[in-house]
């Protein structure tokens, strides 16, 4: 297991966001550049990335950020535990957040996929526009979490509705 966590020796919020994920679920680097100044505002900020395309485009973007080094999936899992609130589009972290119970906004860009794919975890939303959300809009989202994390609103995600529940079943493993 790789040893890493986010640094908290500074005072503050700490805010996660990664900077990836597949296809066109994706954003361009000049969204992601003015997503997170808006971020920067609202705390500090370690960025998290999953492939090598993705690094290149944390250092192209990440200022005075800490961008996290590749790891594996229990130091990830160790370090977004350790977060304030999660940000990122639609890929498999926003999932793993969210059964942290760590507070996520979720971006997404293809209609649909919000109401089957969106977080649990007590806080969280998700914002919907194929062009990528207003970043202002991000860090008004972002703030709210905040807010409920910090009224205890993110300790343990919401109950599922009886709909939800039966799409998330797990099928039996046949042998």
């Amino acid at each position: 297991m790789i040893e890493c966590e986010p640094d908290r020796s500074g005072e503050g919020t700490l805010i996660g966001f990664h900077v990836g994920a597949s296809r066109r679920k994706g954003y361009t680097s000049g969204y992601v550049s003015r997503l997170m100044d808006v971020l920067r505002s609202k705390g500090s900020l370690s960025v998290y990335w999953g492939s090598g395309e993705e690094l290149s485009l944390a250092e192209a973007t990440a200022e005075r950020d800490e961008i996290m080094p590749g790891l594996d999936l229990a130091s990830l899992m160790s370090s977004i535990s350790r977060l304030d609130a999660y940000v990122t589009a639609d890929n498999g972290t926003l999932h793993l957040a969210s059964a942290l119970g760590v507070p996520v906004v979720g971006l997404f860009r293809v209609a649909g996929t919000e109401r089957r794919y969106s977080p649990l975890s007590g806080g969280s939303s998700v914002l919907l526009d194929p062009e990528g959300p207003d970043p202002e809009e991000v860090g008004r989202a972002v703030e709210r979490a905040l807010e409920r994390g910090r009224a205890g609103g993110a300790s343990a995600p919401p109950s599922p509705s009886p709909s939800s529940r039966a799409r998330h079943r797990v099928p039996p493993v046949s042998r």
